[in-house]
């Protein structure tokens, strides 16, 4: 990541980049319009894995159906525009 280059106490230098150009747009604007990157990949990952469920679409609306999603502290370019604010 040669764009941390710049980053004090960095101890690492490697890192593995999701690159989902063109996928976002499988996310209604409405939504997508106020999602950071992290949201995104979260809600492309939702739907990849209810896709791969095999579940039927009465059972992915049933009440019963969840998903369950965990993540460290989201989207960092998000926390410095709402810090920067």
């Amino acid at each position: 990541m040669p764009e941390w280059q710049n980053i004090k106490g960095l101890r690492t230098r490697v890192a593995g980049v999701c690159y989902i150009e063109g996928e976002e747009e499988s996310i209604p604007r409405p939504y997508r319009r106020s999602m950071g990157r992290v949201a995104l990949l979260a809600a492309l990952s939702a739907i990849d894995a209810v896709k791969a469920s095999g579940l039927s679409e009465d059972e992915i609306a049933s009440q019963a159906c969840g998903v369950s999603y965990g993540s460290t502290e989201g989207s960092v370019r998000s926390q410095m525009e709402y810090i920067a604010t």
